[in-house]
C-alpha cells in the first residue's frame, strides 16, 4: 500500500508489545546450603541482550565425497549454552544475585546441575522455557567499570529445553 504522505517511504513498521520476564534457578547444592530450592535471578540489565542460547553442536554436517556427491549425517542432539548478562544486585544466595549464585555453584563443584526457568510475555503471549541439566561453564569473579554497571557474563550449559507456549 502506498503512503497517504507525499515523498514519504512505504517502509513497514511494527509495534511489539513487551512484558514481564522471570528468571529462576534450581540447584540442589545451592538449596543445601539451607536456602530456597528456588531463586529468582535479579539484576538483569534491560537496554542489551541479557539472555542467549545456542546449540552445543550443529544438527547436521554434509560431508564431501571423493566423486563429487555428499553424505549428509543429522542428529538429535538439544544440548546447548545458556548465557546471561547481568549485573550485581546483592552478596547473598537468596538476594537473587547471578554473579554470587554462580561463583557458590562454582566453589562447590557442583555435581548435581540446575534447572534455570525462563518465563516472559511478549505481544500478549507468555511462554516458558525450562533449561535442565544445567552446569555452570564459566563466571567472572570480579568485574570494574567506570561510569556504568558491570556486566557479568554467566554460561551454563544445557541438557535439554522444553517450552511451554
Amino acid at each position: 500500500m502506498a503512503s497517504p504522505i507525499p515523498g514519504a517511504s512505504n517502509r513497514q513498521s511494527s509495534v511489539q508489545a513487551v512484558g514481564q520476564f522471570t528468571a529462576t534457578i534450581i540447584n540442589a547444592s545451592v538449596s543445601l546450603a539451607g536456602l530456597n530450592v528456588s531463586i529468582p535471578i535479579r539484576g538483569i540489565k534491560l537496554e542489551e541482550t541479557f539472555l542467549s542460547s545456542a546449540q552445543m553442536m550443529d544438527t547436521s554436517k554434509r560431508v564431501p565425497l571423493i566423486d563429487g556427491s555428499t553424505a549428509g549425517l543429522v542428529n538429535a542432539v538439544t544440548a546447548g549454552i545458556l548465557t546471561f548478562r547481568c549485573v550485581r544486585v546483592g552478596q547473598s544466595l537468596n538476594s537473587g544475585d547471578l554473579p554470587t549464585i554462580s561463583s557458590y555453584i562454582q566453589k562447590g563443584g557442583d555435581q548435581l546441575g540446575s534447572s534455570i526457568i525462563i518465563t516472559y510475555t511478549f505481544n500478549g503471549v507468555t511462554e516458558t522455557w525450562t533449561f535442565t541439566g544445567c552446569l555452570l561453564v564459566h563466571t567472572p569473579p570480579l568485574i570494574l567499570a567506570g561510569n556504568d554497571v558491570a556486566v557479568y557474563e554467566i554460561a551454563f550449559s544445557y541438557d535439554d529445553y522444553a517450552r511451554t507456549p
